[in-house]
This record gives C-alpha cells, sequence and structure tokens, in this order.
C-alpha cells in the first residue's frame, strides 16, 4: 500500500515517511529514503568556541583528512537548523560560547570521523575547547540545497 503525504514540515515528514520525493515547480527532483537524500550532503559542520584560531591552528583544521575547510563563524547559526538531539542520528550537543571565545566553523565530510580528528589536534596543541555544536545535515538542509529556495517561499 502506498500512501501519499505532501507537506512542507519537514521534521513531520522525516518522522512519518520511508521514502521522500522532493518536487520543486511542479517536478520531482529528487526520490530516495530519507537517509540517502541526507547522505548526497555529506557530512555536517561543527562549529567550536576556542580562546583564540590563529591562521595556524585553522590551516591545521582545514587539513584534516574528514574537514572540508575550517574559519572563524562569520555569523550565529540559525536557530533550529538541526534536528533535535536523540540518538547518532540525530547529534546535537551545545552550549553557548562565552563572549570572549572565537567561534571556528568547520565543514566536514564525515562529522564524526571529523569530530575525532578535530578533537585530537587540539588535545595535541593543548587548545581548550569551551563550546561545541554539532549540526547534522537534515531534510530541510536537502530540501534548500536541492532548490536553492526556502520551504515557503
Amino acid at each position: 500500500m502506498t500512501v501519499v503525504y505532501t507537506s512542507h514540515y519537514m521534521e513531520e515528514v522525516e518522522l512519518l515517511c520511508h521514502r521522500v520525493a522532493i518536487i520543486d515547480r511542479g517536478c520531482i527532483i529528487a526520490m530516495d529514503t530519507i537517509r540517502n537524500l541526507i547522505g548526497m550532503l555529506g557530512g555536517g559542520v561543527i562549529h567550536l568556541g576556542l580562546p583564540e584560531a590563529g591562521d595556524d591552528l585553522l590551516d591545521g583544521l582545514s587539513r584534516l583528512p574528514s574537514v572540508r575547510r575550517a574559519g572563524p563563524l562569520v555569523s550565529p547559526p540559525i536557530e533550529g537548523s538541526s534536528p533535535p538531539a536523540g540518538g547518532a542520528e540525530g547529534s546535537h550537543a551545545a552550549t553557548r560560547a562565552p563572549a570572549e571565545t572565537t567561534v571556528v566553523q568547520v565543514e566536514t565530510i564525515d562529522s564524526r570521523q571529523a569530530l575525532v580528528e578535530v578533537i585530537g589536534l587540539l588535545n595535541r596543541r593543548d587548545v581548550p575547547v569551551t563550546s561545541l555544536q554539532i549540526l547534522e545535515p537534515n531534510l530541510e538542509s536537502v530540501f534548500l540545497h536541492l532548490t536553492g529556495r526556502k520551504l515557503r517561499e
């Protein structure tokens, strides 16, 4: 049996559906399991609160095998930009960084492996972490990536 459910509420879609078709301007542009659709985006993003982040440290982070790039966070993350905590799928741990902290954004190929590599590098360099936030891709970020439009445009 097939049930067709249409919604702009991606959180509901992630909870209720096994397979998803993303439709843009009347055409199906992607259709697969939620896990496979999210997987096509690759890794997530790690936000690190550090006492300071010089060019040498940013370069070291960017050279890690599971990291695409690392740099200072220009704007604060948007509230609700990642799925809620709960299990390995929705890994999301956050603490608010103190005002004197530099927040570094690390874009990853594989966020779990990158986290191990990043923490290892920071430990070797004796750099304390004041905050940590892991933002995993979700179905809404897949929609935005594929269409270039917000859900309610």
